[in-house]
């Protein structure tokens, strides 16, 4: 657990010890909200040849952001954001997963191709961070049971976005690759319920205000 909140925030000490004091003095900062849809497209949600997978177990995700960004100037900035997410479970071979649900907390940076004033402006960015997963049951017939613990896990992300810009207000859109590590299985169902790590694809629309 103490590792996980270590690399994230050394992350984050190396780019803030990354700017130049004349660009600290001009940068600015925007505020981000978005909506997100994501699809969970790998890795296994447990043990054995019949084991469910990911997107055996859960739907596509919704949820939403919130970032703030510390521009270094035109090309860079500085991130970091928190997020909800919940996944609807799905029933496998009878079995039934109820809803998973995650917050991830990050700081990462973006690369913007052109400047804060075209009125296009494409980019790239990757985060680094943790996420909770909350504790996730399963149901067979009358019978309930747990089948992940409540755990934090790594997560990191790599992506591109495009913005269309209102002078202080921007339109943004954006998909990324995501990668999560294992979450905590209960003790009760031993490695029937062990995990992989897993692989998203989130896509985000959202609003940006400059400031």
């Amino acid at each position: 657990m103490r590792r996980h909140f270590f690399i994230p925030t050394v992350f984050l000490v190396i780019l803030i010890l990354m700017i130049p004091p004349a660009l600290a003095e001009e940068c600015r900062y925007s505020l981000s909200v978005a909506g997100q849809f994501s699809s969970l497209i790998s890795g296994d949600a447990g043990r054995g040849d019949q084991a469910p997978g990911y997107d055996d177990a859960f739907d596509t995700g919704m949820g939403a952001a919130v970032e703030m960004t510390y521009h270094l100037n035109d090309r860079v900035g500085l991130v970091a954001g928190v997020g909800y997410e919940s996944y609807s479970g799905e029933t496998y071979q009878g079995i039934e997963f109820h809803d998973l649900d995650i917050i991830p907390v990050y700081v990462g940076a973006k690369y913007y191709f052109g400047s804060r004033q075209d009125t296009w402006n494409p980019y790239l960015r990757g985060d680094i961070g943790i996420a909770r997963f909350n504790s996730v049951d399963i149901s067979y017939l009358a019978n309930r049971a747990e089948y992940w613990e409540e755990s934090w896990v790594l997560m990191m992300d790599a992506g591109a976005g495009i913005e269309y810009n209102l002078e202080s207000l921007a339109i943004f859109a954006e998909i990324k690759t995501r990668y999560f590590g294992e979450p905590s299985s209960s003790p009760y169902l031993g490695d029937l319920a062990k995990p992989d790590s897993s692989w998203s694809i989130p896509i985000t629309i959202g609003v940006t205000f400059s400031f």
